[in-house]
């Protein structure tokens, strides 16, 4: 699933900063600075729990869990894919709103 060029130069310096982004933070989880996984209650202090659960909700994330009693992990580059890909689609649809 290809995205779209950028529809302006504005958008194009976002999806750059994003890239930027996406790559330190994949560069962190490499290099073990930061742990691959994140509990689902860090998830929701990060991004709020009502949006986490629909997250889960629409399989939009996988929650992990190794067995019964373990805590419920959630890889933290794939929701912040999620997260970033929520943001653009939210922000664009109030802007289209507005018009």
């Amino acid at each position: 699933m290809g995205r779209a060029l950028p529809e302006s130069g504005v958008q194009y310096l976002r999806d750059l900063r994003d890239a930027r982004q996406m790559g330190y933070l994949d560069c962190l989880v490499e290099t073990k600075q930061v742990p691959p996984d994140m509990s689902v209650r860090e998830a929701g202090r990060l991004y709020g729990p009502a949006i986490v659960q629909r997250w889960i909700t629409e399989r939009l994330i996988t929650v992990r869990q190794d067995g019964p009693g373990c805590k419920k992990r959630i890889n933290r580059i794939e929701i912040e894919e999620v997260n970033k890909a929520s943001n653009r689609s939210s922000f664009m649809s109030s802007i289209a709103e507005r018009q």
